[in-house]
């Protein structure tokens, strides 16, 4: 069973949880996949016809329910198969080709780049 983080909206909700059922239910439903990056604030914005405030709240909800994992400056992404995207490796994934991310999906041994992990490891480290 999947676990909810966002009570279907309701009539007297937020619209913060309205624009956060939204995105859960994308997800649930499967037009959003696990890895794929969501839409950034600003074209939530204009999606939902909200503040950019609105849209961080709901990013924060669902973030807190731990659908979405949030990183600064690249943006939100759907969680992998339950997990945090978190890590050097599990961004370099996720930020990468696709192609690893791909593999993992489908259950294939994935092929890492270890130049892009290396550059990874280095850019967490110094910044």
């Amino acid at each position: 069973m999947v676990k909810r983080a966002v009570k279907t909206a309701e009539v007297g909700r937020s619209k913060a949880h309205m624009v956060a059922a939204t995105i859960e239910q994308d997800i649930l439903t499967g037009r959003l996949p696990f890895g794929q990056q969501l839409e950034s604030e600003n074209e939530l914005v204009e999606r939902f016809a909200v503040s950019r405030n609105t849209v961080r709240k709901g990013l924060d909800l669902l973030t807190n329910g731990g659908l979405i994992t949030r990183k600064g400056g690249i943006g939100s992404f759907v969680t992998f198969n339950g997990q945090a995207i978190d890590g050097t490796l599990g961004w370099t994934m996720a930020c990468g080709s696709g192609r690893v991310l791909a593999d993992l999906l489908s259950g294939r041994k994935p092929e890492i780049d270890t130049s892009e992990l290396a550059m990874a490891r280095y850019e967490k480290r110094f910044g």
